[in-house]
């Protein structure tokens, strides 16, 4: 497994979980891919504009749309569970978190922030 982060005002965290990343439809990588491909398909979402989320409630799979066509698709690794998925968080401590039964939460990190 790899450690999948994406950053601009807000930064999300992939936790233990499956990931692909698409781009005008054709898959760009995956968890599974070579360095080499994550980088170039993480290049692919450089400058892109989040427009549009999409959670799963009962096991929280998430599609996160981007306004030149990228997606990045993200879903638990058990086939039930109830860690969290992945966890999106802004510098001011402000997260959501996404969990693999479908359930969530916003609100402030009691951990020490960036």
């Amino acid at each position: 497994m790899r450690l999948v982060e994406v950053r601009g005002r807000w930064s999300i965290n992939i936790r233990m979980a499956y990931w692909e990343i698409l781009y005008r439809g054709e898959s760009m990588a995956t968890s599974a891919s070579s360095v080499k491909n994550v980088a170039m398909a993480a290049r692919l979402l450089e400058g892109q504009k989040l427009v549009d989320v999409a959670v799963h409630a009962k096991n929280g799979a998430t599609s996160f749309a981007f306004d030149l066509g990228g997606v990045l698709k993200v879903r638990r690794m058990e086939a039930v569970g109830t860690d969290a998925v992945w966890i999106l968080w802004k510098k001011n401590c402000n997260l959501v978190i996404v969990y693999g039964d479908g359930s969530s939460r916003y609100g402030r990190s009691s951990e020490p922030c960036e």
